[in-house]
């Protein structure tokens, strides 16, 4: 039977129902050597530093952010503390909530 409807053309059941989510989101674990972790670090200083006033929660550790509190807004518009993105980056090349990549210098 031939497909009448081009979403029938487009979706592929099989595919979908065998796609494992995890798998696709696991980032390969880059070098970590000091060029790489001193190109994160002036990355991360570069980023738009933004009040952490009505900001909310910093989703890789999970904290409110406070008064002192440094908070990074990615290029996404996503905002983290400034360590745990640091960190984050230093291990992955995408923002942890959208996997918007990142390329960094």
């Amino acid at each position: 039977m031939a497909a009448t409807c081009p979403m029938d053309q487009l979706f592929d059941l099989d595919f979908a129902l065998s796609f494992d989510l995890d798998l696709a989101l696991i980032t390969p674990v880059q070098n970590t050597s000091s060029a790489t972790i001193s190109g994160v670090s002036s990355f991360i200083a570069d980023l738009p530093t933004v009040s952490s006033n009505n900001v909310g929660v910093c989703m890789i550790c999970m904290e409110e952010f406070g008064v002192k509190d440094c908070a990074k807004r990615m290029s996404c518009s996503h905002v983290y503390h400034a360590p745990c993105i640091s960190s984050w980056l230093s291990e992955c090349n995408s923002c942890p909530l959208c996997r918007c990549r990142i390329y960094m210098p």
